[in-house]
This record gives C-alpha cells, structure tokens and sequence, in this order.
C-alpha cells in the first residue's frame, strides 16, 4: 500500500468510533496514553478483509472491535460485509493472562505427553472446568458433572488429573496420556527421580556449584544459580545445597535437581 491508500483506508473510521474500543476506553478513564500507531491496527486487520474477499472471520473475543472493524472497512469499500464468529479467549497456567508463548504460560500442542500432562497439573483450580469446556471432547454433561462435584468439594487434583489425560490423548494417544499421568506420579508424588533423565559430561569431580549448574544446562548463568541455591531449590543426591559460592565433589551418576523440574545426570570423564 502507499501513502496514499492508507490516508484513504483511514478516512473510513473516525477517532470517536476508535476510542469506543474497551481497551481505548478503559486507558481514557485511568488516563493512560494512547499512541497513535495503535489507532492503525483495527485498520490494517480490517483491510486484510478486503484484500482477501473474506466471508467470515474467527477470532478471540478480545479481537471482537477489530472483526467488526473489517465489516465497516468492506462497506467503505463497497465489498459485501463478513460473517464474524467469535470464541471464548483461553488464559494460560498462570490463570492470569491468555495463553501465549511470549508470556510462557501455554501448553504446546507439540510438546511431549509428559511436559503437556506436567503443565496442566499446574493450572490454577478455577480455570478447570473452563479447559474442558475449551480444550477437551469431553461431553456436556460430563463438565457438569465435574462441575458438580467440585463444588461438593471433590479434591481438584483428581478433576485436573482427568484433564491432563484428555488433553495428552487427544494430542498423543491414550496410552501416552497413562504413562505420562504415572511419570507424574512417580516424580512429584512419590519424590523419586525421572526414568529419563539426561546425562551430562563433566571434566571434573570438584566444580563450584554454579559453575556444575550452567554446566549441566539446568540454569542460564551463574546468577540464576544462586539465587537457586538460596532460594532452596538445589540438591545433589537429595542432599540440599545451601551456599551459593560452595564448591561440591560429584560422584559418578550424581543426580542433580533444580527445583521440581529439572534434573541431570553427571558423568564424570575418564
């Protein structure tokens, strides 16, 4: 598009009509800043719309301004207006924002039976059911019943141990949903360790611990392994480790733990 085009794509909507966005609205009242960059999004999107003939648009309930947004653009531009249908947005395991890989709160649909079935484990209680109204087959009337019995006070781990097998079944097989359900089990239930834990070569028997930390790959820096170590949550062999700068003798097949997660196995070179 040139200059030109989008001067004209911007004569299609007022200022008033954008500031009825909530989000612009909410912003005017707490009287936070509004760029003007962000004005020419809705116009961009909705101009997708026109450049693609479209028919009918999905999208989040959040982007509910932008679809409509589309529909008032195709007019502008004498195309026949789209259908818009829209779906409840889904928050992420920090029960806080929606789920997005750039806030690290999501479950990927390509992720290991294991890591999928662990992250849901993770989610906040009050966002079960709505995982499996959103994220499961699971019929209707089964959510009402789990509904039901939540709020008879069922123990909510039992409810979020049956989503976890749905979701790494749906996305795996039903078998993968079992063996990651009893690796979970084993491993934070029964505090032993992972049957797959990586092994990790080392040169040396005598390392200080945050050098064997970054070594291993369990943390990034040394700074992150310190405030590991202070903050409890590194042991070798079971054996908490409780000075940052404290320089460790590792044995052959040392396990070594990083919060609830992460593990290695050490290897020491011949």
């Amino acid at each position: 598009m040139t200059f030109k085009d989008v001067v004209q794509l911007a004569s299609t909507f007022t200022v008033q009509q954008m500031l009825q966005r909530d989000m612009f609205r909410e912003r005017q009242k707490e009287k936070r800043e509004i760029y003007l960059h962000e004005l020419l999004y809705p116009l961009m999107q909705g101009y997708d719309s026109v450049a693609l003939k479209a028919d009918i648009e999905l999208g989040g309930t959040d982007q509910t301004f932008n679809l409509l947004a589309g529909r008032t653009i195709q007019q502008a531009y004498g195309k026949k207006p789209q259908d818009i249908m829209t779906v409840p947005i889904l928050e992420g395991i920090d029960g806080k924002e929606k789920m997005g890989k750039s806030l690290n709160n999501y479950i990927g649909v390509l992720e290991n039976p294991k890591e999928m079935f662990g992250k849901v484990m993770r989610l906040p209680d009050h966002l079960i059911v709505k995982y499996f109204e959103l994220a499961t087959c699971v019929t209707d009337d089964e959510i009402q019943e789990i509904k039901r019995a939540l709020k008879k006070g069922e123990n909510p781990r039992s409810a979020k141990a049956r989503l976890g097998r749905e979701i790494v079944a749906l996305y795996h097989s039903p078998r993968d949903a079992e063996m990651a359900e009893r690796e979970f089990n084993r491993v934070f239930q029964k505090k032993e360790i992972p049957s797959d834990v990586r092994d990790v070569v080392v040169r040396a028997s005598l390392l200080s611990i945050s050098d064997l930390l970054v070594l291993a790959r369990l943390v990034s820096s040394k700074s992150e392994a310190g405030r590991m170590v202070q903050q409890g949550a590194v042991k070798i062999d079971s054996q908490l480790i409780t000075k940052k700068d404290e320089r460790v003798h590792i044995q052959n097949n040392s396990i070594v733990q990083v919060g609830k997660r992460k593990f290695a196995r050490i290897k020491i070179a011949s």
